[in-house]
């Protein structure tokens, strides 16, 4: 209620149940408390929220229906498609509405419910009006929205350019893939809403046919009708609906100018993943040549000279003889240090030399103390 004698009702439905024509016929055909009556103005806004704030976001996908029965009571009626919770950040899983879940949706806390716009501040003219004037005010907060999905995008593009490097693991990675196939679900429901919105004209033929052709003869001078493009001086509340429905129209642009940047982020990542595949092959046989020099060099040695011939090491002539020896572990050490990947492998690649150095001191210490 916002002053004397002006009201408006306010209701929150979940479901993905498509509106048909006569579904919406029947709507319009009850006033503003969904009761009897002789006839309502009837208007649907598409509806892009997001509640709440990081790390316990939600994102809601539907439409806000208007019904307007007299120029002193309204209702706002909120139909929620799909929804989306975060998990963690930047990472949301779709939601799916049970009975405890509707029980606990409800306006007090529906943050969206106390964010709908009072009444006009100037009294309009007619019900026509005062419906135009909130669908344009609804269409403007969902196209508002698309800049905290904006936000979205750019901490997942952050959080890539991240795990890009070798500091984190493919799951990173792969929970960064996630997010974003998310994110283009979510703007392309985004932008179906819109675009079902525009074509329908906020459904405004329910009530008046002749502007609804009309205002597509003004939309598309091609379409063949007998009614003449639509002007402010057809309908006194025309200008109002024209900005409601460029609002979403704006808002099916962003939406997929945003799910055509999160689709280059993907191909990106599979990029990056391709990359990381090359790579992990190159040192996969960087490590075969360690191993091969670690033990093909000794094994080399031994087989030509045998080992009753190399110890123990007390002579000059059997020290030179292992000096090959010496030199195949050293160079394999040296190799696994200096071919260690960055991040967490590297430890492991070091942790490898020390213990080719450990065989190398083993095996000297055993030449030197083995019996003659």
């Amino acid at each position: 209620m916002t002053e004397t004698g002006q009201h408006i009702l306010k209701s929150i439905n979940a479901g993905s149940a498509a509106d048909s024509y006569d579904a919406v016929k029947d709507r319009a055909s009850r006033d503003y408390r969904n009761e009897a009556s002789e006839s309502s103005i009837l208007r649907i806004a598409p509806l892009l929220f997001v509640a709440g704030g990081i790390p316990d976001r939600k994102i809601f996908i539907g439409d806000v229906r208007v019904v307007v029965s007299d120029l002193h009571h309204a209702a706002f009626e909120v139909h929620i498609k799909t929804s989306w919770s975060e998990i963690n950040e930047d990472h949301f899983e779709m939601m799916e509405f049970g009975l405890d879940e509707l029980n606990d949706l409800t306006v007090h806390n529906f943050p969206l419910l106390q964010e709908l716009p009072d009444w006009p501040p100037t009294p309009p003219v007619d019900q026509e009006g005062l419906a135009a004037y909130f669908a344009k005010a609804i269409s403007e907060q969902s196209r508002d929205c698309i800049s905290q999905l904006r936000e979205i995008r750019y901490g997942l593009e952050n959080r890539l350019a991240h795990h890009s490097s070798h500091d984190s693991g493919s799951e990173d990675h792969a929970s960064v893939v996630s997010s974003l196939l998310q994110l283009n679900i979510i703007l392309g429901r985004t932008a179906d809403q819109a675009r079902e919105a525009v074509r329908e004209g906020l459904w405004v033929y329910i009530s008046d046919e002749e502007a609804y052709h009309s205002y597509r003869r003004l939309q598309d001078p091609s379409i063949i009708n007998e009614y003449p493009p639509a002007t402010a001086d057809l309908r006194p509340w025309m200008r109002l609906h024209d900005a409601a429905v460029r609002q979403c129209g704006e808002l099916r642009k962003q939406a997929d100018a945003e799910a055509g940047s999160v689709r280059a982020l993907l191909a990106s990542a599979s990029s990056i993943s391709n990359a990381w595949e090359a790579e992990a092959q190159s040192r996969f046989n960087v490590l075969l040549a360690v191993v091969s020099v670690g033990l093909g060099v000794p094994a080399l040695v031994l087989a030509l000279y045998g080992a009753e011939v190399l110890v123990p090491l007390n002579t000059p002539p059997r020290v030179l003889a292992f000096a090959p020896v010496a030199a195949g572990l050293l160079l394999a050490a040296f190799i696994a240090v200096l071919k260690a990947p960055k991040g967490r492998h590297r430890a492991i690649w070091r942790l490898g030399a020390g213990v080719i150095l450990l065989a190398l001191a083993l095996l000297v210490a055993a030449g030197i103390s083995a019996p003659a």
